[in-house]
């Protein structure tokens, strides 16, 4: 039985797909047959892509670089909704998701300490594979658990197209598709667009075009710099570029002052990839900006 799997596992691979998602790998307990699953699939394509579904931290999986490349992000998944569902996280829905503990809300100051370690616990080159998800098959829809509210949606999908890992979307939450629990979270794409939420697919497409156009934002370290209530702002930053994300999740505009610790030279203009703000680095600071409810820039 087990030369058959790891020969499907082989044959697939070499007829031309790009990897595997494994479903619940953790009800096979045995080290052993994962690094042998690996050694076969990375024997017919390196560059395989090897992912699984553990919804818990994943050292085990992760740590020796013998098992799989990334899992499914569940741990980033509750995180966001924390934060960005805040006090309207429907928690009757939220009870159980993966298995997880239920999600309460949480600051930015304790979203900033969690995203950060997430991305410590693992070597950095599986930490940068991570499959970020907001959320899937197997659980409520991310826009159900906020009360359908797309602003904070927007935040949750900007943050994680410009956070490291590889940030995934479920099909219709582009276009503001909801669902419950399942069977209701994989109901059928309404290819009436009628129905679509044409805004909220334009701005996931323009997060999309910004993560393709700065490279930084898929290489780069991840640095908080400012977080207090419902403000965050962090650096992505490598050796060629250096990018500012600075998101309002909260329902009020605020207005704030953010440290740069060095990233750039003074009066440089930093402008908005996602709109027309344009904001200037004054003493490593930019002092009194502005930030509408529900609103981020991406500051390049």
């Amino acid at each position: 039985v087990r030369k058959y799997i790891m020969d499907v596992a082989k044959y697939w691979i070499e007829q031309g797909i790009d990897g595997w998602r494994l479903d619940v790998p953790f009800e096979i307990d045995d080290d052993d047959f994962w690094e042998e699953f690996r050694d076969v699939v990375k024997s017919a394509n390196p560059e395989a892509y090897i992912v699984g579904e553990i919804p818990t931290e994943a050292q085990r999986w992760l740590s020796t670089g013998r098992q799989f490349d990334a899992v499914m992000n569940y741990q980033l998944t509750h995180t966001a909704l924390s934060f960005f569902g805040g006090e309207q996280i429907d928690t009757q829905l939220a009870e159980g998701m993966m298995g997880l503990t239920a999600p309460t809300s949480i600051n930015a100051n304790q979203f900033a300490a969690r995203t950060a370690q997430l991305l410590d616990i693992y070597p950095k080159e599986f930490s940068y594979a991570q499959m970020n998800l907001l959320d899937s098959h197997d659980m409520p829809r991310f826009l159900s658990l906020v009360g359908d509210d797309i602003g904070r949606l927007k935040m949750a999908y900007l943050f994680i197209m410009t956070y490291p890992g590889a940030p995934t979307i479920y099909y219709g939450d582009e276009i503001g598709l909801t669902g419950g629990r399942d069977p209701l979270c994989r109901k059928s794409f309404p290819w009436d667009e009628s129905l679509w939420n044409r805004d909220l697919r334009d701005f996931i497409k323009e997060l999309i075009m910004v993560r393709q156009s700065l490279p930084v934002l898929r290489t780069g370290s991840y640095e908080p710099v400012y977080a207090s209530e419902r403000i965050l702002a962090y650096l992505r930053v490598d050796h060629e570029e250096k990018v500012l994300v600075l998101i309002n999740a909260g329902y009020q505009a605020q207005t704030v002052s953010i440290p740069l610790n060095g990233a750039f030279e003074e009066q440089t203009i930093l402008q908005d990839q996602i709109g027309p703000k344009s904001f200037t680095v004054e003493e490593d600071t930019l002092a009194n900006v502005n930030i509408p409810a529900q609103t981020g820039y991406i500051l390049a």
